[in-house]
């Protein structure tokens, strides 16, 4: 996952809540990501690690992962996004034949 960080830098991607900044441990940011993506708790993980503690995890999933951290993309915006007309009324008592 870091060879693959390194060409694409999507790791970027998981800013802080607050700050908006990336996150600085990138070690620790593709723990918690690749914990996500197996399905793993963060308790699992932190115990098969042998760097990273149950609750250092934790608190880079609450600012960097959360669903409340992850940017929303620019495509949609509620500015750029294109609403669709409402569909027409059809008439009820017509009938094609």
């Amino acid at each position: 996952m870091l060879s693959v960080d390194v060409d694409t830098v999507f790791a970027n991607a998981f800013i802080h809540l607050r700050t908006e900044a990336p996150c600085p441990d990138r070690i620790g940011l593709l723990n918690v990501i690749l914990a996500e993506g197996i399905s793993l708790a963060l308790r699992k993980m932190a115990d098969a690690s042998s760097s990273y503690g149950f609750l250092e995890l934790l608190r880079i999933s609450r600012w960097h992962v959360d669903s409340a951290a992850t940017p929303v993309p620019r495509t949609a915006s509620p500015r750029r996004r294109i609403i669709a007309p409402p569909p027409r009324a059809t008439s009820l008592g017509s009938s094609s034949a």
